[in-house]
């Protein structure tokens, strides 16, 4: 989480010291200082641990690597402390959002983060955006998503807790459920990579209103296929659902988590014109589930569900 010493500063370091400058006459680095080089190393690697924030891409994206690859002294999420991210479940696209991560850790004392936020499609999704230029900052980069991190102040050295601010602006309407990956380094700050915790979290947020589509484009269709009610809605466990259909046509009709994955395929065939009464009975956990009405491969209709047990 924080980055190791580079070689390009110990050198421009130990040149600003003239210790490299001394030579022999063959050319060859006198041992003494070549030993007082390493001592100089060893004390100015606090100096450079935790100046520019972590690399990108180890905030736990699927398929990348996280920051146990160098803080390895203990297991992703072994320790004791909390890495707590805004209890944002819902977005509307276009919106501006005051978000905050926090992390603590009791006998740590020095503290890190990194996160991205990723659509269905693995591309980022939204801007974030800095808030508290002195505690944060942004990796802007072109072709891969946006990592927003901690500054060298914002490691909040010989504090208990760490807590960054910042904005996240979401995307525009259609791109589904988002995921925010959230890394957080529980540092004791000792200068280097060694008994530190690492801890990982991710929070699928859904997009807003009835035109949340998983998959594949939908149609212009939305006028004419209506989900006409969904009652009652939040719901315990048992929601009727009125369909209002033009005319006859083979549908599906599914059910599918904040994460875009099926829950339930409760209806598959041909659906005759008028209102159509199908109802739904949910075995799984509260929260928010979405309605889909399906035509071929076209995504006709989505309209949000909320179960509260």
């Amino acid at each position: 989480m924080f980055p190791e010493i580079s070689e390009f500063y110990i050198l421009k370091l130990l040149k600003s010291l003239r210790v490299i400058t001394i030579l022999d006459q063959h050319g060859e680095i006198m041992n003494k200082y070549l030993m007082v080089s390493i001592i100089i190393i060893s004390s100015v690697s606090v100096l450079f641990a935790y100046s520019g924030g972590p690399p990108d891409n180890k905030c736990g994206i699927p398929g990348t690597n996280d920051c146990t690859q160098c803080h390895n002294s203990f297991g992703l999420n072994s320790g004791d402390g909390t890495l707590d991210f805004t209890d944002l479940t819902i977005y509307i696209s276009g919106e501006t959002y005051d978000l905050s991560v926090s992390l603590s850790d009791e006998d740590q004392s020095r503290w890190g983060f990194e996160l991205a936020v990723i659509d269905m499609e693995g591309n980022q999704a939204g801007n974030l955006v800095v808030s508290d230029e002195e505690n944060t900052q942004l990796s802007d980069n072109e072709d891969e998503p946006d990592f927003l991190k901690q500054t060298r102040t914002g490691t909040f050295a010989d504090e208990t807790e760490g807590e960054w601010s910042f904005q996240w602006t979401a995307p525009s309407a259609g791109a589904g459920t988002v995921t925010f990956y959230i890394a957080g380094n529980a540092a004791n700050n000792n200068g280097n990579s060694s008994g530190d915790y690492i801890y990982a979290i991710n929070q699928a947020i859904a997009e807003d209103g009835a035109n949340v589509v998983f998959g594949d484009n939908r149609n212009g269709g939305t006028d004419s296929y209506v989900i006409s009610s969904i009652f009652p809605n939040p719901f315990n466990s048992f929601a009727s659902i009125t369909l209002s259909i033009p005319r006859e046509d083979h549908l599906t009709v599914e059910v599918y988590d904040v994460l875009g994955q099926k829950v339930e395929t409760l209806f598959n065939g041909v659906m005759q014109p008028g209102d159509r009464q199908l109802s739904w009975k949910a075995d799984g956990a509260n929260g928010i589930y979405y309605l889909q009405v399906i035509s071929g491969n076209q995504k006709l209709e989505t309209k949000k569900m909320i179960l509260l047990k």
